[in-house]
């Protein structure tokens, strides 16, 4: 039953895509929803074109948290909300009852997340009280693409060392918007972030059987294939997106243009590739 069910969901390539997004916007996590993939295809569930149609979904879905940071992190002092949400959570966590602890589990992790982009957002130091790191940062922004190469490779590297993109997400936004990078540096870093998190999955079905680690290869040409056209048009972005706003760019504005970027990223690779999945 399950098999048919998956099989229904995902019996076409644009399916596939939407169900891979809904599923990653659910749990907020791209590594979770593409090892569920890998397994899926692991066990049979699901075949190798229909597991790299919910992949590409997959890293559409996962572009929800950043826009929840730029919203919630910036325009709403959410933050408030988080200890509510673990006392009214906490005792779902323990509970024994099947039922009530994942509902718990939910809004404690939701209280989590919150909280730690709200404190990464309200304790960002400003530029000017670290002026040799600046001073620095600034340096390795100035190489034009070379930098950009550069910031990618930080990414990348920073992903893999806290496992997790959605931090790397976050750490770009607040940088940009702090005044610590500037926006094609922190598009860069969005770039490697998505490269990075492709690590995850091959690490995890390293001892799954062929079809299951074609599926995580796939997950890294995807992203692979991202990087190429992106890193040769964060400038052109950057003058298009920073253009509308004139000026004076508000910290808000350079989230919500990070947030874009990342949609556009992963949104952008998946119309070029989605018809080449055979």
């Amino acid at each position: 039953q399950m098999r048919a069910s998956l099989r229904n969901l995902t019996n076409h390539r644009i399916a596939g895509f939407w169900f891979g997004d809904w599923i990653t916007s659910l749990i907020q996590s791209s590594s979770a929803a593409i090892m569920m993939a890998v397994g899926f295809v692991s066990s049979g569930l699901l075949t190798l074109p229909q597991s790299i149609a919910f992949i590409m979904g997959a890293n559409v879905g996962t572009t929800i948290t950043a826009w929840i940071v730029a919203l919630f992190g910036y325009y709403v002092p959410i933050g408030y909300l988080a200890i509510p949400l673990v006392l009214f959570g906490v005792p779902f966590f323990f509970s024994g009852h099947a039922r009530r602890k994942p509902v718990g589990e939910i809004l404690v992790g939701i209280a989590l997340m919150v909280l730690g982009f709200t404190l990464f957002i309200e304790h960002m130091p400003e530029p000017s009280d670290y002026p040799s790191a600046y001073s620095i940062i600034e340096l390795l922004s100035s190489w034009s693409i070379l930098s950009v190469l550069l910031f990618v490779v930080i990414g990348i590297l920073f992903t893999i060392l806290v496992q997790s993109s959605a931090a790397t997400i976050i750490l770009s936004m607040v940088m940009c918007a702090s005044g610590w990078l500037s926006f094609p540096m922190a598009s860069a870093l969005v770039i490697g972030d998505n490269v990075g998190t492709t690590l995850t999955p091959i690490f995890g079905s390293s001892e799954a059987n062929v079809s299951a680690r074609r599926a995580s290869y796939a997950h890294l040409i995807f992203n692979l294939v991202g990087m190429l056209w992106a890193i040769f048009l964060v400038f052109p972005i950057s003058n298009m997106l920073l253009s509308a706003e004139g000026q004076a760019v508000s910290p808000v504005f350079l989230a919500f243009c990070i947030a874009l970027f990342h949609t556009l990223f992963n949104l952008v690779t998946s119309v070029l590739l989605i018809g080449f999945i055979p």
